[in-house]
């Protein structure tokens, strides 16, 4: 069997950057493997993913997603943080059941790319088990969500380890950059992030528990690099929700900072990273589009996803969301000190990491075709 009608999934369309990234990676991937290929993206904002990405999309919820998937030739699940329960299980379950349906319609399904955990319930652990032993093929980004998939009892010895596909990102040209910022935060805001081209760092947040008490150590943070000579720019991945902690840690810095909304395609902030001297982010997608830059990274860790970056790369150095509140001014300016370096030996780093993205698609595409 040929596989020609794919249909993906995953958080897109639903305001993410770093998710809408990993789907535009994604595509690029499968239109390079099967440039004939009839692409279905399930996603919360159809409308905006079929313009944006020039493919045919439905609701992830609806009834034209059983649909599209009941058509398909393989499904694919992935890439992202999907098999997890951190905060509900309902991730797990939603993602899951998909790819139970499409077993039930006598589909193949292919999990691409994905970070899997934490699973903290038992009956959880469960259901990604039978889903993950179901699939025609395997990839996770990282080794640490292998190791976990072992743990819960998956045995199977096809599982490929590949990277997170924004690795491969392709950033838009400054031009472009700048016309981007312009229509989505006004010409102030493009020519500030222009001007700031050469000492551009890049902060990144989300909402976390206990983030917005530590408001002052962000703020103290801003003014530390500040000192160093480096202008700070927010960039909020999720408007909806980043905007508000990137605000706070605005407002108590002392002299405040631009805060981007990240509503354009994934190229341009992939661009802004590109003019960029180094990176303080919470956002995995953010301090993984910092790495693809070559751009050294202050990581906030709240998830062992962002920890796990860290271990495979020389990215730079990371600190617990719980322990950024505890440090003094003195810590916090050496950790930013110890970034110096660090761009060399990404560079060294991330063709290898290019290379295992490469290969992730074609192994799904083939195992789909073999009929696991």
């Amino acid at each position: 069997m040929r596989v020609s009608k794919i249909v993906m999934n995953g958080y897109y369309g639903m305001g993410n950057s770093g998710d809408e990234a990993v789907l535009a990676c994604a595509l690029d991937g499968i239109r390079k493997a099967r440039p004939d290929a009839v692409i279905t993206v399930l996603s919360g904002d159809p409308k905006h993913t079929s313009s944006t990405y020039g493919v045919r999309s439905a609701g992830r919820k609806s009834i034209d997603a059983i649909s599209a998937i009941n058509s398909c030739d393989l499904y694919v699940s992935g890439g992202g943080s999907l098999l997890q329960d951190a905060t509900s299980a309902a991730s797990a379950v939603y993602y899951s059941a998909l790819m139970f349906a499409a077993k039930l319609f006598g589909k193949r399904y292919a999990i691409y790319a994905n970070g899997v955990g934490p699973l903290k319930r038992g009956w959880v652990r469960w259901l990604v088990r039978s889903a993950v032993q179901g699939a025609s093929s395997v990839s996770v980004r990282d080794s640490g969500s292998m190791r976990l998939l072992e743990r819960i009892g998956v045995i199977r010895d096809d599982i490929m380890l590949t990277a997170d596909p924004v690795f491969s990102i392709v950033p838009a040209d400054v031009p472009d950059v700048m016309h981007a910022i312009e229509d989505a935060a006004g010409a102030e805001a493009a020519q500030e992030l222009k001007k700031a081209w050469g000492r551009l760092a890049i902060v990144s947040l989300r909402q976390w528990p206990g983030l917005d008490d530590g408001a002052s150590a962000l703020g103290g943070m801003l003014d530390i690099l500040r000192r160093r000579g480096y202008v700070p720019i927010g960039l909020a991945f999720q408007p909806e929700s980043d905007t508000v902690p990137l605000k706070l840690a605005a407002k108590a810095s002392t002299q405040g900072m631009l805060v981007i909304p990240c509503n354009f395609h994934p190229s341009i902030t992939a661009g802004i990273f590109r003019m960029a001297e180094v990176t303080v982010g919470m956002r995995l997608h953010s301090l993984i589009m910092s790495a693809a830059a070559s751009v050294p990274a202050l990581g906030i860790s709240y998830d062992p996803k962002v920890d796990a970056l860290f271990d495979m790369l020389p990215l730079g150095v990371s600190v617990k969301v719980e322990e950024l509140m505890d440090r003094g001014e003195g810590e916090l300016a050496a950790l930013l000190d110890g970034l110096e370096g660090h761009s060399a030996r990404l560079k060294a780093t991330l063709p290898a990491v290019a290379a295992r993205i490469t290969g992730a698609i074609q192994h799904m595409i083939t195992k789909a075709e073999e009929g696991r």
